[in-house]
């Protein structure tokens, strides 16, 4: 049996949960990043060329579901539905959450241009 001293047992334990808890954070801004992508207008000029109203959405939920697994990051998209339908508005809930969830600023300019355009 191996007895490991209070100090040397905290040590262990504190490396072990900042290793758990960067891994989660990696993820979590992973998705940010690639969620972000999804707003680029050359995703969006592919898109529109293979798929029209209804595909066209389903297919961008279809990405948005591959790219999404962690239920924080699925918390802020359900959180989405009740923010005001502002495209300021709804940009800073978005920058305010991802940034909260990945502990460094968020920014998505290609985001903030799909709302701008999408809720005139």
């Amino acid at each position: 049996m191996i007895v490991l001293k209070p100090k040397i047992l905290f040590t262990v334990v504190c490396v072990l949960f900042a290793g758990c808890s960067g891994d989660k954070h990696s993820q979590v801004r992973n998705e940010a990043s690639a969620f972000c992508d999804l707003f680029s207008p050359d995703v969006w000029v592919t898109m529109r060329a293979k798929y029209q109203g209804a595909q066209l959405m389903e297919e961008f939920m279809a990405r948005v579901d591959s790219i999404i697994a962690s239920p924080e990051f699925e918390a802020v998209l359900d959180g989405q539905h009740l923010q005001p339908k502002d495209a300021d508005k709804l940009y800073e809930y978005y920058v305010s959450e991802v940034s909260g969830l990945i502990g460094e600023p968020y920014s998505c300019p290609d985001l903030k241009y799909y709302f701008e355009e999408t809720l005139k």
